[in-house]
């Protein structure tokens, strides 16, 4: 079945619950459908404050018999998951600053919807990620992702006061372990690089800009932070490491530990204990030319020197001339999969950087053969850090990746591929062309025992538009559905 949704950039992850899937679209529309038929059983719409416009979604959370949504006016509101009526609305107190978005979902921890917030340039003191209680609707804690002066963290902003510190938004939702009862989330940079570029007198002092870039555990019970890791220290050209961390159990050095993995816009993906933070391995992919070396002790990162501004260095779409990975990076917010039964995680990549010298595209090893394709798909096993299998194709990657235990990978792509690939060798096994780029996250679900794929197509946002002009694809200006 196909269900027509409001147009406008989405990136939907739908939600499926006793035979109930729940869509969050743009408008801050929620749909509740009968999971099996796609019938409409109940809409809800936020009537949204004056000044504030709708933005693209993410998802929703639920709990008991809550359905927990973030609104384009930064309210997190319950609905009854059977009515859609609301059962409390929350405000979140953002103070004088108006240019806050939420542009994740909630995770669900101990009780407590947890969520980060986005704020650019806009925000003076950064962003914050807060907890609310999911009973009485009440704020729990909040971590700032901008380390404040005089607490830990503070004085890596280059002696900056607190009104000129920005950024560590948060664009993804967390990952919970219960076991360790730890949240885990991604700041990204700041925006506002050029005082971050000479260091400060004090020698007790740097200009790293904690937390962006980094990996943050907190405890979810009290926001507390436990332990961080910063991937990137002083990011001045955008190459966010706010993406996913999964948390998995894998061998390191023959002995099985639990860790926290990510990885940012180069394509270097990382792994940490996720207990302590211990940094443990770096996998580079091969789609940059910003980190010439990585201590293989700590993960610091050695930067080409083209890749680092001078003091009167002007920034062209937060990137300098002949660097690759762009703003766009070789990944980005489509999420990566991973099959814990073979330890192969399933890599979604852009291979759309043009090189402004001379407006052809970069790679680090060219190979006119992939002059149509723009989009990889990467195999790497997590055991060995060694790719297994890599596949081209003529549109990016704009949904993120979906595994199935029995042996499926889920992708959908730019040019409105939504394909069916075999895990062990990435041949597709079928594939169907939808109305719109596959701009979302797809889920699978079963009911009645029969398993259901399901996939949001739209106009799509920044990214999508990117990805589409760098590999000359039409898309058509409007038109949503759920499939």
């Amino acid at each position: 079945w196909g269900w027509s949704l409001p147009t406008g950039a989405n990136m939907m992850t739908p939600i499926v619950h006793d035979g109930v899937l729940f869509a969050y679209s743009f408008g801050d529309v929620v749909q509740a459908l009968d999971a099996a038929t796609g019938e409409l059983l109940w809409g809800f719409q936020r009537e949204l404050e004056p000044g504030r416009v709708p933005d693209s979604k993410k998802g929703v959370a639920i709990y008991d018999n809550k359905l927990i949504i973030p609104t384009s006016d930064m309210h997190l509101i319950a609905l009854d998951v059977k009515t859609g009526q609301p059962l409390w609305d929350h405000k979140v107190d953002i103070g004088d600053e108006d240019g806050h978005w939420f542009k994740s979902a909630p995770i669900i921890a101990n009780g407590k919807a947890i969520i980060g917030l986005t704020g650019r340039q806009a925000v003076e003191g950064g962003d914050f990620i807060l907890a609310v209680d999911m009973e009485s609707g009440k704020e729990v804690w909040r971590f700032w992702t901008v380390a404040r002066p005089g607490e830990p963290g503070g004085d890596t902003w280059n002696d900056l006061p607190l009104d000129q510190r920005t950024g560590g938004s948060v664009w993804i939702p967390g990952s919970f372990d219960p076991e360790l009862n730890l949240v885990y989330f991604g700041p990204a940079p700041t925006y506002d690089t050029e005082v971050l570029r000479l260091g400060p007198d004090d020698q007790d002092k740097n200009n790293d800009a904690l937390y962006t870039n980094s990996t943050v555990a907190l405890d979810a019970d009290t926001g507390e932070l436990i332990w961080h890791y910063q991937h990137a220290r002083n990011d001045q050209l955008d190459h966010d490491w706010a993406y996913e961390r999964q948390i998995l159990e894998i061998p390191v050095n023959g002995v099985m530990r639990k860790v926290v993995v990510t990885g940012g816009k180069l394509a270097i993906f990382e792994a940490m204990d996720a207990a302590t933070g211990e940094y443990l391995w770096s996998i580079d992919l091969d789609m940059q030319n910003v980190v010439a070396e990585i201590n293989p002790a700590t993960g610091d990162k050695t930067l080409s020197p083209r890749a680092i501004p001078s003091l009167d260095d002007v920034l062209s779409e937060f990137s300098l001339p002949g660097i690759c990975p762009d703003w766009l990076g070789a990944r980005n917010m489509q999420s990566s999969s991973y099959n814990p039964a073979t330890q192969m995680l399933y890599i979604p990549i852009s291979d759309t950087c043009l090189d402004d010298n001379t407006d052809e595209r970069w790679q680090k090893y060219p190979d006119i053969s992939t002059n149509s394709t723009y989009g990889i798909i990467k195999a790497v096993n997590l055991a060995n850090k060694e790719v297994v299998w890599t596949k081209r194709q003529t549109g990016p990657q704009a949904a993120a990746n979906l595994i199935t235990e029995t042996g499926l990978l889920f992708i959908g792509s730019v040019d409105r591929w939504f394909k069916a690939l075999d895990q062990e060798s990435g041949e597709v096994l079928w594939e169907r062309r939808l109305d719109n780029a596959l701009n979302s996250y797809p889920i699978t679900y079963q009911v009645d025992g029969k398993q259901y794929v399901a996939v949001a197509t739209n106009t799509g946002g920044i990214h999508t538009r990117t990805m589409q002009n760098a590999a000359g694809i039409n898309l058509p200006p409007t038109g949503a559905t759920l499939w």
